[in-house]
């Protein structure tokens, strides 16, 4: 994710499947804005999720709308919206990593030119 430049990026804004929950993709395939998935916490987890033909296990981020909007001072729905339009930005960087496959990332979003940043460790370790 952290060579993605400006958006819009691709399928940003569209729906993410039904059994996911809420929500929108930010990037298909690799981060979804979740409507009010643990509502207060920014969650930047790995969440695995089937492709359409299910071949496969694609391991995405996950985030929320209400968590990222608390830290960027702005309402609930100007993040949703600004996914939906295509103008929400992210990024990120690796802080640190473990040999068991744990990464502290820096995640950021711009949005309407307002940016705001949180890290968090994400397991990227492959499941057994």
């Amino acid at each position: 994710m952290s060579d993605l430049s400006k958006p819009p990026y691709p399928g940003q804004g569209e729906p993410i499947p039904a059994n996911l929950g809420k929500g929108t993709w930010i990037v298909r395939d690799l981060a979804i804005l979740f409507d009010d998935y643990e509502a207060g916490s920014p969650a930047a987890e790995m969440r695995a999720t089937l492709p359409p033909m299910g071949a496969s296990i694609n391991p995405v981020f996950a985030f929320n709308a209400p968590g990222i909007a608390t830290l960027a001072h702005v309402p609930v729905e100007e993040i949703i919206q600004s996914n939906r339009s295509k103008t929400l930005q992210i990024g990120n960087r690796i802080l640190r990593s473990t040999p068991d496959g744990v990464h502290t990332m820096r995640f950021f979003f711009t949005i309407d030119g307002k940016t705001c940043a949180f890290s968090a460790d994400v397991d990227t370790a492959p499941r057994r």
